[in-house]
């Protein structure tokens, strides 16, 4: 019997769901934030697959777990604390969608000063915009959310440009693509830099202060990924001095941003709390595909057969695709 510990809020339904894919073969147990450290202790201890989030501490008692299943794309929170024969797999795929789409609201918000518009209590003109027809998209981070981004810009009629790790085919959705090695290059010529990379020690502080004023003056700048790649008092001197457009920030270094922070007051500034890409309680579309996600490994993991959305813990990012 495999005991498997579902470690995420699921509705009723998708749990369900995940009960019916593990079958005869499978032993469930709910493991909450709530639940008291000495009997989340013990169903650590006894499980061979855990299915959500986990409390770090905790997985020192979990000497029988063999696969952690994340319900999130990035793993770098917990990762250091997995032991490290646990195979790790992600939610990667689950999120494109809805992150792209806060991608491109804050990207047409800023565009046209509307959260300077909705601050200004008053009627005034606040002169040129940006539009996206015609404009340099660079989208840093290559995988589903940043595929999802550049399907979603293609007709307004921007020139997508990616950046990935390392140098793959060019999707269809991508006019453009190069490696991190010519980042430099790439970040002067964007109008719009989106960035959707994990954290890594290789994206961190990757978008120091050199970076951010080799950006346009004109260029807006949203983060989705990890608060860790942009140098948040480098981004504060830079804004505080008109140098870009605009910045959105779902994400940020130190999270949450510190009330102190002059970010806060910018009218060309959208501050969000890691909300882009949040299913449980909120949207149950994405939770859904969460969900099918960790039925099709759970399943999988049975049958002893390859699971999907392997994370490489050297890179951080996964190995394997949703459709491998």
């Amino acid at each position: 019997m495999i005991n498997v510990v579902i470690a995420s809020p699921f509705r009723e339904e998708a749990k369900q769901k995940i009960m019916e894919a593990g079958g005869e073969a499978c032993a469930f147990t709910e493991l909450g934030v709530s639940t008291p450290a000495e009997d989340a202790a013990r169903i650590m201890a006894d499980a061979e697959v855990i299915i959500g989030f986990v409390r770090p501490e905790l997985f020192s008692h979990a000497g029988r777990l063999k696969l952690l299943q994340a319900t999130w794309a990035g793993v770098d929170a917990i990762a250091g604390a997995v032991p490290q024969d646990v195979t790790i797999t992600n939610a990667s795929g689950a999120f494109g969608p809805v992150i792209a789409e806060h991608i491109i609201a804050c990207s047409m918000a800023l565009a046209r000063h509307i959260p300077a518009y909705s601050r200004q209590k008053r009627w005034k003109d606040l002169g040129c915009e940006l539009t996206f027809e015609g404009k340099r998209a660079l989208i840093l981070g290559a995988g589903d959310i940043g595929l999802c981004t550049a399907r979603r810009l293609k007709p307004f009629g921007m020139t997508t440009v990616g950046i990935r790790r390392v140098p793959r085919d060019i999707p269809d959705c991508f006019d453009e693509m190069y490696t991190l090695a010519e980042l430099d290059e790439q970040l002067a010529l964007a109008d719009f830099v989106l960035c959707a990379l994990p954290g890594t020690k290789e994206t961190a502080g990757l978008l120091n202060e050199r970076r951010l004023r080799l950006m346009k003056k004109s260029a807006v700048l949203v983060n989705v990924g990890r608060g860790s790649l942009i140098d948040t008092s480098a981004l504060e001197r830079v804004m505080g001095e008109g140098h870009l457009f605009g910045a959105a920030l779902d994400v940020t270094s130190p999270e949450p941003l510190p009330e102190s922070s002059p970010l806060w007051d910018m009218d060309n500034v959208i501050i969000t709390p890691h909300v882009a890409g949040i299913g449980f309680d909120r949207l149950p579309e994405t939770e859904a595909k969460i969900a099918d996600i960790c039925c099709e490994n759970l399943r999988r993991y049975i049958r002893g057969e390859k699971l999907i959305n392997l994370v490489n813990r050297a890179t951080g990012y996964r190995e394997t695709m949703m459709k491998d």
